[in-house]
């Protein structure tokens, strides 16, 4: 093979390549299920950031409509508008039921005119540690102009009842804090696990009352 033979065979494979790893289904093969609906529905650019971990979206920005989506539920405020959003485009969080498996734990306006509703993750009733989904609505209420996922999706328990009733998690506190106040009562939390995989490593675990010491 010549010297110009080679040069041209270079330049036929990178445009190749170029042309491969431009394409839509090559930039989006790991992209979440679902995530093409949302992008498709979108006024503007959408910008997405996936976990490592779950393979969801951990935060997106980018204008997507709400009140279609709200008028179509019948969400009676942004609250619920909010859940019926992120109930139709469950899959891309993973997500099976987004009105079973969250529950609405704050609704605020700052400054700019803009409503962030933050949703905290259960399951099967019990409280996820420290799942939360964030979405921020745009100052007009009429789109959904980031969302902050926190989500732990393919959790498993065979039970969720308490093997330790709340009287002995606290005696440990207790126990642990001889001279401490008692700050708040303790509750039973589904602790999902760190690093891979989170949602299998998902743990019934007594998140112990707050003692100040």
């Amino acid at each position: 093979m010549n010297h110009k033979t080679l040069v041209l065979l270079i330049v036929v494979l990178s445009t190749l390549s170029s042309l491969v790893s431009g394409a839509p289904g090559y930039a989006q093969s790991n992209a979440p299920a679902g995530i093409d609906r949302l992008q498709a529905a979108a006024d503007g650019p959408v910008e997405v950031t996936q976990n490592p971990f779950t393979g969801r979206p951990s935060f997106i920005r980018g204008p997507i409509p709400l009140e279609v989506v709200a008028q179509a539920a019948g969400a009676a405020d942004k609250s619920q508008a909010v859940v019926a959003f992120v109930d139709r485009y469950a899959d891309v969080f993973g997500i099976t039921d987004a009105a079973v498996e969250l529950v609405v734990q704050a609704e605020e306006v700052d400054d700019l005119g803009m409503t962030h509703v933050t949703l905290g993750q259960v399951y099967r009733g019990v409280e996820v540690y420290n799942a939360s989904m964030k979405v921020h609505l745009a100052t007009d209420g009429r789109s959904v102009a980031a969302i902050g996922n926190g989500f732990v999706p393919g959790i498993r328990l065979v039970d969720v009842r308490p093997a330790v009733i709340s009287q002995q998690a606290l005696e440990a506190t207790r126990k642990a804090l001889p001279g401490g106040q008692l700050m708040a009562q303790p509750r039973l939390v589904v602790y999902p696990g760190r690093g891979e995989a989170p949602g299998t490593a998902a743990r019934l675990v007594p998140c112990q009352g707050s003692i100040d010491g």
